[in-house]
C-alpha cells in the first residue's frame, strides 16, 4: 500500500488549486502554487496530511499562483522552484497585467511584495525532482507564460487524492497542469508574455506524452483525465 498522498484546495479570489503532495512515511511534502491566502491555508493542508513542507514549486509566476510563496518560503524555511523564463514576473508580478498592472493588483489587495531572503531555484525542461519521497518530472510548457511548466509523477497510483475534500482516483500518472490545460478549456494567452503558437505546441506535446488514464489536477477548476479532454475539449489542437 502506498504512503503517498495528495491534498488540494482552492484559494483566493481566483480559486487557484494549491496542491500539497508527499509521502507519509517520510513525513515530507511539496507545495505547488500557493495562491492568495496561502499563508493561512497551506499550514492547514500540511497539518491535515501530517506532513512538513520541503519545497514550494510554481507552475508559473502569475499572481494567483505565487501570491503566498515568499512568505511561506520564509515561514517554512524552504526553497521556491520556478522556471527562469518567468523570473521577470517573480520580480514584478503585476507586470502580467500590462501598464495598469500595479493598479489592478492593488485592487485585489496585493501589496508589499517582498522576495528578500527567498532561496529561488531554477526549473528546467526534463528535470527530475526527487522531493518528499516522490519523483516529479518537469516539462516546460510555454504559452500561458514564457516559463510555464507542468509536473508529472507516477508515484501517486493508489494514493488518497483529494481536491476540496472530494476524493479523486488515479489509475496511473498524475499531471499537475497549472494553467496549461483545464477540464473543457485551456489557458489564456492574452496577458503579457502569452504566446498562442507556443501554447498550441505545448498542448500538443503534453497530449502526446500522456496516457488517457493520466489524472489532471489543473490550476483552476475540477480534476479531469487526458482521455476525457481528448474526447471532449474543443480547444485542443487537432
Amino acid at each position: 500500500m502506498t504512503s503517498a498522498v495528495l491534498e488540494a484546495a482552492r484559494l483566493g479570489a481566483w480559486a487557484t488549486n494549491c496542491v500539497v503532495l508527499g509521502d507519509r512515511e517520510r513525513g515530507e511534502a511539496v507545495v505547488v502554487d500557493p495562491g492568495q491566502h496561502g499563508e493561512r491555508a497551506v499550514p492547514i493542508l500540511l497539518e491535515r496530511v501530517g506532513l512538513r513542507a520541503v519545497a514550494i514549486l510554481l507552475t508559473h509566476a502569475h499572481l494567483d499562483h505565487l501570491w503566498a510563496a515568499p512568505g511561506l518560503a520564509r515561514a517554512l524555511d524552504v526553497p521556491v522552484h520556478l522556471h527562469p523564463d518567468d523570473a521577470w514576473l517573480w520580480d514584478t508580478p503585476e507586470a502580467a497585467f500590462g501598464p495598469q498592472g500595479a493598479q489592478l493588483a492593488a485592487g485585489f489587495g496585493f501589496a508589499n511584495w517582498d522576495t528578500r531572503d527567498v532561496d529561488l531555484r531554477p526549473l528546467a525542461d526534463g528535470q527530475r525532482l526527487d522531493l518528499a519521497g516522490l519523483r516529479l518530472t518537469v516539462h516546460h510548457t510555454p504559452g500561458h507564460t514564457p516559463g510555464h511548466v507542468v509536473f508529472t509523477t507516477d508515484d501517486l497510483t493508489g494514493a488518497p487524492l483529494r481536491l476540496d475534500e472530494r476524493p479523486l482516483g488515479a489509475e496511473g500518472s498524475v499531471l499537475l497542469s497549472g494553467d496549461l490545460l483545464f477540464a473543457g478549456s485551456i489557458g489564456r494567452t492574452d496577458l503579457a508574455g502569452g504566446d498562442p503558437a507556443a501554447m498550441t505546441r505545448s498542448l500538443a506535446a503534453t497530449m502526446a506524452r500522456c496516457a488517457d488514464t493520466t489524472l489532471i489536477v489543473p490550476g483552476h477548476g475540477d480534476a479531469t483525465t487526458i482521455g476525457e479532454e481528448r474526447r471532449t475539449n474543443p480547444f485542443l489542437p487537432r
